[in-house]
C-alpha cells in the first residue's frame, strides 16, 4: 500500500522544494516575558471582547520548539504537508514529512472530512538530538547547536533519505477544516498523544502557570 509505513521513504532528492500557498495564514505565535506584558495581553483581551470587568478564563500549555508545519488530507489520506515560511506560503516538504513515523498517512476515521488540514510542530526531542550530535562527532562532522535547529536542517533537508535518518516527532496543535470538530474524537486515535500538560487558569493564575518549568 502506497500509505504503508515500509513505503514512506520513496521519493528521489529534489532540485528545490516547490512553494505552497497557505489556505490560512499561519501566523506566529507572540512572545511575553514579564508579568506585566501577560497583564497587557489580558486587558487587550478583554477589551477586544468588550467585558473589561469579565475575569477570563485561558487555557494554558507548553509550547514545543520546533518547525510549523501544515499537512493536508485528502479523504483520509495524507496527500502534502508545508512549512510555515513567510505565513501567507511556505516550502512543500510533503516527501520529508512521509518518513516521520508519528504523522499518520491515513486518519483512523470511517468518515474523514473532504479536506483537513492539521497545524502542528515538527521537533526533535532531547535524547533524539544527543544522539544525532554523539553520531555527528564520532564521524567527524559538525554538530547542532540545539534541538530546533536540528529539527529544521533535518526537515529541509533536498534528499528524503537523510531525514529518514533523524529522528523527528511531530505534535498537532490545531485543526483547519469545516465540520472538523465532529471528526476530532476520532482522528484523536491516528497521532501520537502528547502527556498533557494543559490547564486552564484565571489570569491571577496564569502568570505563575507559565512560569513553571
Amino acid at each position: 500500500m502506497a500509505d504503508s509505513p515500509t513505503q514512506r521513504v520513496g521519493a528521489g532528492p529534489l532540485k528545490a522544494f516547490a512553494e505552497v500557498a497557505h489556505v490560512l495564514p499561519m501566523l506566529s505565535l507572540n512572545n511575553a516575558f514579564s508579568e506585566a506584558e501577560v497583564v497587557a495581553f489580558d486587558r487587550r483581551v478583554r477589551e477586544g471582547l468588550q467585558h473589561e470587568s469579565a475575569d477570563i478564563e485561558y487555557a494554558v500549555e507548553p509550547k514545543f520548539d520546533g518547525l510549523a508545519v501544515a499537512l493536508h488530507y485528502q479523504r483520509g489520506i495524507f496527500v502534502q504537508g508545508a512549512t510555515r515560511g513567510d505565513g501567507s506560503s511556505g516550502e512543500d516538504v510533503s516527501a520529508n514529512l512521509r518518513t516521520i513515523r508519528a504523522i499518520p498517512m491515513r486518519l483512523a476515521s470511517e468518515h474523514p472530512p473532504e479536506w483537513l488540514e492539521v497545524r502542528g510542530e515538527v521537533l526533535m526531542l532531547r535524547r533524539d538530538f544527543e544522539r544525532l550530535n554523539e553520531l555527528a562527532r564520532e564521524n567527524g562532522d559538525k554538530t547542532f547547536v540545539n534541538p530546533r535547529n536540528a529539527a529544521a536542517g533535518s526537515l529541509r533537508q533536498l534528499d528524503p533519505r537523510i531525514t529518514a535518518q533523524r529522528r523527528l516527532s511531530f505534535s498537532h496543535t490545531a485543526l483547519v477544516a469545516s465540520k472538523a470538530r465532529r471528526c476530532l474524537i476520532r482522528m484523536q486515535r491516528s497521532w501520537i498523544i502528547w502527556p498533557s500538560c494543559a490547564c486552564r487558569c484565571r489570569m491571577s493564575e496564569a502568570w505563575c502557570k507559565a512560569s513553571m518549568d
